[in-house]
């Protein structure tokens, strides 16, 4: 039989109202005589033996051919037909797709809404591949819409909506049919049940919907997600802690002791403190105490891809949109903020205000340092509340900003023309007094040699004939003796194309050694930190940063702030990241004037301190470095 004919033959169902309802029902009595021999072989098979149920089980068709006792005998065969038919569909978790564009194929013809919703029913896997497909979709809305109602598909509907407008995902369709009501209330339900996903509550927090859910519910969403965090902690216990002691009588300005690897413990010398007292001692206490700044100045605190272990891979969803955070982040987060606080209180024994540091340093030692124009800060020390205070410390950040935005720019700031310019300024547009501020790399050639010296994922870290394996490759080649023959073939392209870039060197013998060893620890920094301040190395350094530039590997910004750095402070002032507090626009527009709880204040006064204290390391960096390049040295 031609396949013209084969598709001729087949039982398709129709509605009884159509002319076509009916025709080649008789083919049930061939199967039936042959039931013994009936096999599925393929979809087209389970289709039909699922339309014959649907035909026997529609009570407005009338069987003149047979009588009610052949009719019933059909009937229950049917039932058996339809097992097996939803058996194999069943069974076709890795064909769904091909099951869909089958049906798309053939215009829908081959099966009907009820066998769409009896496989939706009997095989779990089947809606997610099925709302890939946005012509499925379309055609099974109704089908597919009281599915998702019954089923409590919320997760569903927030992974469509995040992928609107996230490329690292593949998109997803909801039925047009689901009206708001409908996809509020599956929501609802969700926050509700018991069987939720802290990751989904975040998204739904997070990420924009083009149709707005209600602020009842994200509040709802905000009250579950606080639940399970506390739940989480008290059940998990405490994932990662530290101790921090202010002690006399200690000569070093630090001691660290480190139980195990989830418990710190930080001593801080209170004589060293109180002997350095000065505003500028004091302010680089958070270089080399603190450590809000590592050596470059570069921000500690940010989140970085390589502190994010498989933990947090599996249970972050990739939105591309929010700002990914992971444990190391909200250690150091915690860790920095509760420095900071009990700082703060050894300074106020002194009578010292964080305040006034802050005012001193633009107001005079920056003038006097470094003869620079005085920058106009208004923070004040009197006994205001802490929601006053963290409106005062946000539109001061402003004030800083804009500042230091036209110094940087025309090299004045000016009363008037300050006032004349209405434009924000944006913290990722800040300039740098410096040229060549900060270092990247880009391109495809600087990927793959990050990728095959430094990811643990690299399979140049292990040598199978002797059973080695360091964290990478980098770190063999440092600890053992290698050679290019203890690695299979196929892996000898990789070795000679980093060789090609001065890499390795592959001696006479085959011994894989370090070649050029700048270039090498220049990517490892890049590796490990995303970005250098270029500045702050030494000429060999630099003439090798440069070298790199011209090959490709290395391109320049020339702002404040890196563009992480810049994410960083976003994350918490502004709505470039849904996810983030959104601090300045909280306190600067007066929505937390409706918060009445002074201890919520206090902790965003001790964040937003820590983000203006920030600032002005990031400003000493830079004016330090311009004033290098201008005399030669850094005061």
């Amino acid at each position: 039989m031609s396949d013209l004919q084969e598709k001729e033959y087949r039982v398709k169902y129709f509605p009884p109202n159509d002319f076509a309802c009916g025709l080649k029902i008789e083919k049930i009595e061939q199967i039936y005589k042959n039931k013994d021999l009936q096999i599925i072989h393929d979809i087209n098979d389970a289709i039909e033996f699922y339309n014959l149920y649907l035909y026997f089980h529609n009570d407005d068709l009338i069987w003149k051919k047979w009588s009610k006792q052949q009719v019933d005998v059909f009937k229950s065969f049917t039932e058996e037909l339809k097992t097996e038919s939803l058996k194999y569909i069943v069974s076709l978790n890795d064909s769904i797709d091909d099951f869909i564009n089958l049906i798309q194929q053939c215009n829908y013809n081959n099966i009907s809404g009820k066998a769409i919703s009896a496989i939706l029913e009997k095989n779990n896997s089947f809606i997610y591949h099925a709302l890939k497909n946005e012509k499925f979709v379309n055609h099974y809305g109704d089908v597919i819409k009281q599915y998702m109602i019954k089923n409590n598909s919320a997760e569903l509907i927030i992974e469509a909506e995040d992928s609107k407008n996230n490329d690292t995902i593949v998109k997803s369709y909801i039925p047009k049919c689901l009206s708001e009501e409908e996809r509020n209330f599956i929501i609802k339900n969700y926050i509700n049940s018991d069987n939720i996903n802290q990751n989904y509550l975040n998204l739904l927090i997070s990420i924009p919907f083009e149709k707005k859910i209600p602020v009842p519910i994200i509040v709802a969403a905000n009250k579950k997600l606080q639940e399970c965090n506390q739940e989480l902690l008290s059940s998990a216990g405490k994932i990662c802690t530290f101790t921090l002691h202010f002690e006399n009588n200690q000569q070093e300005k630090v001691i660290i002791k480190n139980h195990h690897a989830l418990t710190t413990d930080i001593s801080f010398s209170l004589d060293w403190i109180n002997n350095n007292l000065s505003y500028d001692a004091i302010l680089y206490n958070f270089v080399d105490m603190f450590c809000f700044v590592d050596g470059q100045y570069r921000i500690i605190t940010m989140n970085k891809p390589i502190d994010s272990g498989v933990i947090d891979s599996l249970s972050m969803l990739k939105n591309n949109k929010i700002y990914h955070k992971n444990i190391i982040f909200d250690y150091f987060d915690g860790l920095l903020n509760n420095e900071l606080n009990l700082y703060r209180a050894v300074l106020l024994n002194k009578g010292i205000y964080l305040e006034t540091l802050i005012e001193t340093f633009f107001s005079d030692f920056l003038p006097k340092n470094y003869n620079l124009p005085k920058i106009t800060t208004h923070l004040s020390i009197e006994n205001k509340s802490y929601l006053e205070k963290c409106h005062e410390l946000v539109t001061n950040f402003d004030i800083i900003c804009k500042q230091f935005f036209h110094f940087a720019k025309y090299q004045t700031i000016d009363k008037e023309l300050l006032q004349a310019d209405n434009n924000p300024v944006r913290i990722e547009n800040i300039p740098s007094l410096v040229i060549n501020k900060y270092a990247h790399g880009c391109g495809n050639n600087y990927k793959g040699m990050i990728y095959h010296l430094f990811s643990t994922q690299c399979l140049l870290n292990y040598i199978s004939s002797r059973k080695v394996q360091y964290e990478c490759f980098y770190d063999l080649l440092q600890k053992e003796t290698v050679y290019k023959s203890d690695y299979p073939e196929y892996e000898y392209r990789v070795i000679d194309e980093l060789a090609k870039w001065d890499l390795i060197e592959i001696a006479g013998d085959g011994k894989l050694l370090i070649k050029n060893h700048n270039r090498v620890l220049i990517l490892r920094e890049l590796y490990r930190n995303e970005f250098l301040n270029f500045n702050r190395f030494d000429d060999e350094m630099k003439n090798e940063i440069l070298e790199m530039q011209k090959l490709g590997l290395i391109e320049f910004e020339n702002t404040l702030f890196a563009k992480q750095e810049a994410a960083y402070l976003n994350y918490f002032l502004n709505e470039t990241f849904p996810n983030g507090p959104k601090l300045r626009n909280k306190y600067a527009h007066g929505i937390e004037y409706l918060e009445n709880d002074e201890k919520v204040h206090y902790n965003n006064y001790i964040i937003l301190m820590r983000l203006l204290i920030l600032l002005v390391l990031k400003i000493n960096d830079d004016v330090c470095l311009y004033y290098k390049k201008e005399h030669g040295e850094i005061k």
